[in-house]
């Protein structure tokens, strides 16, 4: 009987450390299987690899000894050039977003197809049809509440398009566009600026620099935050200052009406944690 006792308490302290085990277990490999899928550097959502415009990626499947063994799966060619037209260089660095590439062409035409195949899914022009060219070095892309989009620019203005759709996004600025030149600013000799390199994402902000000429009454190149939604402008940093900004008195008195060319065409990168872009 003292038998039967002891063997029925043993096999329920048994079963209650069994169970407080696995409670205990449970969270642990939730915790190792999280570590295990936010692996850094292994995607390539954001022009250079990642807000830090590193151009780094941890993936080791290709290196230094099987490189030599790569052969081409598929090629895409846009083919949107006009007859007779002399594309000058093409320096889009590609984003894809869950198995979909985004890329411009040569021409300045946005793209999305799939990253396995190389298929065309959809293509926005947003020259409508215009000639086109010059440099454009890539995508933005964003998402929030429900929707993604990609930011492209051409020219003087920087569109958002439906990244599932390759349609406009009719609530963002005109139609779809807002219009970057300077105007605003009291620049009315030289307002019209380009964006040739992409902007970062920070939140629900898209951050730009811009391009201008490089001669010396070129526009001036301040730093701009656009609401991703709407293409309002949230705010702007005078890179040549104006009365009561920081470092006005270093330049000639009213430089910004009339010095330009202090722009940022290169890019940027950013530190989400501090929410600083450099």
């Amino acid at each position: 009987m003292i038998n039967k006792l002891y063997s029925k308490l043993y096999s329920k302290i048994y079963r209650y450390f069994r169970n407080c085990a696995l409670l205990l277990l449970c969270p642990l490999l939730f915790l190792i299987a999280c570590k295990e899928i936010d692996r850094p550097y292994q995607t390539w959502e954001v022009y250079k690899g990642g807000p830090e415009a590193n151009n780094y990626s941890s993936l080791d499947q290709i290196n230094k000894t099987n490189v030599n063994d790569l052969e081409i799966a598929w090629s895409f060619y846009p083919n949107d050039e006009f007859e007779g037209m002399k594309i000058w260089k093409y320096e889009c660095n590609p984003i894809v977003i869950n198995h979909v590439m985004y890329l411009t062409s040569a021409r300045g035409v946005l793209y999305a197809i799939q990253a396995v195949t190389g298929q065309k899914i959809w293509s926005f022009d947003p020259l409508e049809g215009e000639k086109g060219g010059g440099v454009l070095r890539g995508v933005t892309y964003w998402e929030g509440e429900s929707q993604e989009r990609i930011f492209v620019s051409a020219k003087d203005k920087l569109f958002s398009v439906d990244a599932k759709t390759g349609k406009a996004v009719n609530s963002f600025g005109e139609n779809g566009w807002i219009n970057l030149n300077l105007r605003q600013e009291g620049r009315e000799d030289q307002p019209r600026v380009s964006l040739t390199t992409p902007g970062i994402i920070y939140k629900d902000l898209i951050i730009i620099g811009a391009s201008v000429s490089e001669g010396a009454a070129a526009a001036p190149g301040p730093i701009r935050a656009f609401h991703a939604h709407s293409g309002e402008l949230a705010w702007i940093f005078h890179t040549i200052p104006k009365p009561g900004e920081f470092g006005y008195g270093t330049w000639p008195e009213e430089a910004y009406k009339y010095i330009g060319g202090t722009n940022n065409w290169a890019g940027m990168s950013l530190d989400e944690e501090r929410g600083i872009v450099y």
